[in-house]
């Protein structure tokens, strides 16, 4: 998504078989957490930055290993601890 994928060629062999979500439905609920995606605050959803820092972060990644070279240079929020806190915070 955050490298402008849409429709098919968002989902197209990046969702379980078993998945009970339709496919149109995974590119909604990306739009609605597109606010919240915005992992280092700065106003923009991007690969670059949010994208990484949360695939760094499901691959149980963290302190300085989670945010080396993924902060915005713009970012608000750009400490270990903060981004941590902050992702946890969304975590159901």
């Amino acid at each position: 998504y955050t490298f402008g994928l849409r429709g098919e060629n968002l989902t197209n062999g990046a969702v379980s078989s078993s998945s009970t979500i339709a496919m149109d439905e995974i590119e909604a609920k990306v739009e609605q957490a597109r606010d919240i995606a915005d992992i280092d605050s700065n106003g923009t959803l991007d690969a670059l930055t949010d994208a990484l820092i949360l695939l760094r972060y499901t691959f149980g990644l963290r302190g300085d290993n989670l945010i080396d070279g993924a902060i915005a240079s713009d970012a608000t929020r750009s400490s270990a601890e903060d981004i941590e806190a902050y992702i946890e915070s969304h975590i159901p």
